[in-house]
């Protein structure tokens, strides 16, 4: 039997099941299903440096001395896992640094999580924080000294809890 139940992005749909055996025995079940067909946001990517938001330029060689800053969220499913690479513009295929940043979900009551920096989704009123930092250090790089007047680019592998994913790609200027 082929049903098909109207949905959008955040709906959840019981479905339930009854099964009758040659006897007469009967069981029931159920089971939930979430819907998220769309891959997670990405936004508001900057540097930042001594206080001072939304930098474009990096002024030194030292590239694990940078922090960026990151909104990211998914409405319908809640973060799974954010993934960074450092490349070199010119020659991409050089790879400066990776890593990953934990996602974090708020632990407090659904009242608590305050909009814009918190979010909550329908599944189970879980709620996540969306205001992420990615501190290169030495660990984390390849190759973590720059170049005088080198461009670099921040790419964002971003993977909701539907595994759906989104990439984003920041320029990163140097000047020393």
């Amino acid at each position: 039997m082929t049903v098909d139940i109207p949905r959008a992005d955040g709906d959840s749909v019981r479905v339930w099941v009854r099964a009758t055996d040659v006897m007469g025995n009967t069981k029931t079940d159920s089971v939930l299903v979430h819907v998220d067909s769309s891959p997670p946001v990405i936004q508001d990517v900057w540097l930042s440096r001594h206080g001072r938001t939304q930098l474009a330029v990096h002024h030194s060689t030292e590239l694990f001395d940078m922090t960026f800053q990151i909104d990211s969220f998914d409405f319908h499913s809640g973060l799974k896992e954010i993934h960074w690479t450092l490349h070199d513009l010119l020659h991409p295929g050089v790879l400066h640094g990776n890593g990953q940043v934990a996602v974090h979900r708020h632990m407090g009551n659904m009242s608590d999580c305050v909009a814009p920096s918190c979010y909550c989704i329908p599944k189970d009123n879980e709620c996540f924080l969306r205001n992420f930092e990615i501190d290169p250090d030495m660990s984390k790089m390849n190759q973590p000294h720059g170049h005088h007047d080198f461009d670099y680019q921040l790419v964002l592998n971003v993977t909701n809890n539907a595994m759906l994913s989104s990439i984003f790609t920041f320029k990163v200027w140097q000047t020393i």
